[in-house]
């Protein structure tokens, strides 16, 4: 798999700046665990009764894909939420009725707590694409938040979901994202982060997801 090199010194700059950031992603990780044991254990339960009348459900509770964060790419967990062996597992036709459910209130995205205590994500940052994608939006487009950022569990372009569909929008997000958190003390890098945390919790209440 790909990766790119990074100027240490601009990482060590970056990993300082962001100190407080990544002390609150683990205390709030930490916190988080309980509610993902449950939604788990909600999950388990549905799709097991889900897997009696429709068999071509059945399969593991968790996925890994290859996802890239700052840099490099990463195995991000979720939720499975498509029938196994689908090609295409983000496509509503081939997700299970449990799965349906969890991508709905983006439940699916609860097991990325345990991707941002082992340190290859963030609550908040650049989406997590993948490698061949996020390698064209370096290579191609520039962004550099893409080289030196970790992946965020949410982020400007999550909580804007509607207007992020727009490509340049996207890209603004992003590069957004990227300026402010440079310009910021610490201190008002957590509290942008808070901010945009507060801005997804609506979306999910919503059930936008799908």
């Amino acid at each position: 798999m790909p990766e790119l090199h990074v100027d240490p010194e601009i990482l060590r700059d970056l990993d300082q700046r962001f100190r407080l950031k990544y002390l609150l992603d683990r205390l709030l990780a930490g916190l988080a665990l309980p509610a993902v044991l449950v939604v788990a254990a909600a999950a388990w339960l549905a799709s097991t009764l889900e897997a009696r009348r429709h068999p071509e459900s059945r399969g593991p509770l968790f996925y890994r894909e290859v996802r890239w964060t700052r840099g490099h790419p990463f195995r991000i967990f979720k939720f499975r939420t498509a029938r196994v062996g689908s090609q295409t597992p983000g496509a509503v036709g081939d997700l299970t009725r449990t799965g349906a459910f969890l991508k709905r209130f983006y439940l699916d995205e609860l097991p990325q707590v345990f991707n941002i205590l082992l340190g290859d994500m963030t609550w908040v940052g650049p989406r997590p694409n993948t490698p061949e994608f996020a390698l064209r939006e370096i290579q191609q487009e520039g962004m550099r938040s893409k080289l030196l950022l970790r992946a965020g569990l949410t982020g400007l372009v999550q909580a804007h979901k509607g207007q992020a569909r727009d490509r340049q929008v996207y890209r603004a997000f992003e590069d957004t994202y990227m300026e402010e958190v440079q310009r910021r003390s610490a201190l008002g890098v957590v509290l942008l982060d808070l901010h945009l945390m507060m801005q997804t919790i609506p979306l999910v209440l919503r059930g936008e997801g799908l």
